[in-house]
């Protein structure tokens, strides 16, 4: 074969790689991700983001086979840089790599459109096998997640409203605090946080939120 025979196959196996997209808004996970990926003979990183609206645009642009997307990052909320890169980018799958292992986040991820979830304490063959299985359209979640999910499956799940009233709760308003802040009646606010309880199997706000933090329902402000 002939040095342009050669440079032939090369260009082919080069543009056959997995387009990659990393989003995170830490510098050193992101170099440390592009690291691992790079080093691999089908894949490629065509660009970096540190921010929610930055992953969105780079995928609209780039329109890349795979976006690898940290859970929570500066000025669009993960699930909601989800949702859009899936608008821009239909045919991007969506990898979610993320500290947090809480059942709802899963759902939540998942629901709008995420693929795979791995977890960043995951061993790195675990990242590459979730990155080429999404290649391939399959779902891949980290063995933890597994667990997690596992672990509640069957547990009433809270509705929009719960949720909102649970991420009121965590900010420390009182029932009465909360009524006035969605605009209903004391009783109902009362209502939905007996409801909350109920479903979480919890007598008080603090176990309440502590529960909500594990699982995801709330996080850290």
């Amino acid at each position: 074969m002939d040095e342009k025979g050669v440079d032939s196959i090369m260009n082919i196996l080069v543009e056959s790689r997995i387009r990659l997209v990393i989003a995170d808004d830490h510098e050193v996970v992101r170099e440390g991700i592009s690291a691992i990926l790079s080093h691999q003979p089908d894949m490629r990183v065509v660009g970096m983001a540190s921010t929610g609206p930055d992953a969105v645009s780079l995928c609209g642009r780039r329109e890349p086979d795979v976006a690898l997307l940290d859970l929570h990052m500066p000025q669009t909320d993960g699930v909601e840089t989800i949702k859009q890169i899936g608008d821009v980018s239909p045919q991007t799958r969506i990898v979610v790599v993320t500290v947090y292992d809480g059942d709802e986040y899963v759902r939540r991820a998942i629901k709008a459109g995420a693929i795979s979830y791995v977890l960043k304490s995951a061993p790195r063959e675990d990242l590459l096998l979730a990155v080429r299985k999404a290649h391939l359209g399959l779902r891949h979640l980290s063995g933890g997640v597994v667990d997690g999910l596992a672990a509640t499956r069957g547990e009433p799940v809270l509705t929009p409203r719960e949720r909102e009233v649970m991420e009121l709760i965590a900010e420390g308003l009182s029932n009465h605090d909360v009524a006035v802040a969605l605009n209903v009646t004391l009783r109902t606010a009362k209502a939905h946080a007996t409801s909350i309880f109920r479903k979480l199997v919890v007598t008080d706000r603090t176990q309440a939120l502590r529960v909500a933090l594990r699982r995801g329902i709330v996080r850290w402000m």
